[in-house]
């Protein structure tokens, strides 16, 4: 910069120009740390560091920090702008947030007004890790199943960290099973630190085939698909057996009611359900088919008994069929049959 100034002398009726020539000298600041390295620090961790700025220069310094995007992470730097006198430094606490999970390297400037070389700026790396957890077992295997009843195993999710986590269960799906055949207790819900939560699968299988598919957990704001236990299951339907399959009346009075009791057999390692088939209006006519228990389950490897009850609707030889439907199976219906020889009243004169 060049100014002028004048100089009156008493002597001299004429004023003399003087010429002055000077560079300014420019505001210049740094910071003591260059870089702070954070290291691995959990999920909504909050830290907080201390930095210097030192005015270098032979003027006083007006700093403002230049805010810049960090995504989720929280940065905020207190105080955010100021003055700093000559030679003369200023504390500033810097807080961070630790909002989301990723791997961060992040350069902070502070512009300083009147500079003209670079402005003071601090690197913050590091990396923000989410809970660390376990599930145990690592997989499930129901083994064989009966067709329509309840099974169920449990597994544990152990919170093996310093932060709380919220997690979501759910069934992988292919198309391959009906959602409603498992059951997720609970299917969601919140893991404090260093604790463990028991979950409870349920399934009633309703279709004969092998099952195989995965439980899958996600974490709130952490990430999806975090876990996969695979699930297999065998449903089986047993063949159940009639004991007899038939019953001859040698004579049945038209409106009498008979019992005759029939045993369901089971020969699989696997429970079974049936339900006797409602009879149709053309077979009532030849005679009515009744039972004390319309449906029931027979266990493994077992038997059950029930009672059946025959009514004649008409007179002469009589063939009625009872039909027994077991649950989940192809096959045709069991049959029982009541051959009898209906008569009426004898009346003698």
């Amino acid at each position: 910069n060049t100014s002028f100034a004048y100089a009156q002398i008493d002597e001299y009726k004429e004023r003399f120009k003087i010429q002055i020539v000077a560079t300014g000298l420019p505001p210049t600041a740094q910071f003591l740390t260059a870089q702070i390295m954070v290291g691995n620090v959990f999920l909504d961790s909050i830290l907080e560091y201390q930095v210097v700025l030192q005015n270098k220069g032979d003027v006083p310094v007006h700093f403002c920090y230049e805010p810049h995007d960090t995504g989720n992470l929280g940065f905020e730097f207190i105080p955010s702008e100021g003055e700093i006198a000559v030679n003369n430094q200023v504390p500033i606490i810097i807080r961070f947030i630790a909002s989301t999970v990723k791997l961060f390297n992040e350069t902070f400037v502070f512009k300083v007004k009147g500079s003209t070389g670079n402005n003071p700026s601090i690197v913050i790396c590091g990396k923000v890790i989410g809970p660390t957890f376990e599930i145990t077992p690592k997989q499930i295997n129901f083994g064989g199943v009966g067709y329509g009843f309840l099974y169920s195993k449990t597994i544990l999710i152990e919170n093996k960290s310093e932060i709380p986590f919220d997690f979501t269960l759910r069934m992988s799906h292919d198309g391959s099973f009906e959602r409603r055949e498992f059951q997720l207790k609970p299917e969601f819900g919140t893991i404090s630190k260093y604790s463990k939560q028991k979950i409870t699968i349920e399934l009633i299988p309703n279709s004969v085939q092998s099952y195989s598919l995965s439980l899958l957990l996600d974490i709130t704001r952490y990430g999806t698909n975090l876990a996969e236990i695979p699930i297999t299951a065998n449903c089986i339907c047993p063949k159940l057996e009639l004991v007899p399959s038939s019953f001859k009346f040698k004579e049945a009075f038209i409106g009498y009611k008979y019992k005759h009791e029939v045993n369901i057999k089971n020969s699989f390692p696997y429970p079974a359900k049936y339900e006797i088939v409602p009879q149709d209006a053309e077979s009532k006519k030849l005679g009515i088919i009744e039972s004390d228990r319309n449906s029931g389950l027979v266990g493994p490897n077992s038997d059950t008994k029930l009672n059946l009850f025959f009514t004649s609707q008409s007179i002469g030889l009589l063939s009625v069929d009872c039909f027994f439907r077991v649950f989940g199976s192809d096959d045709p219906p069991m049959k029982f049959t009541f051959n009898a020889n209906s008569i009426g009243p004898q009346i003698s004169l």
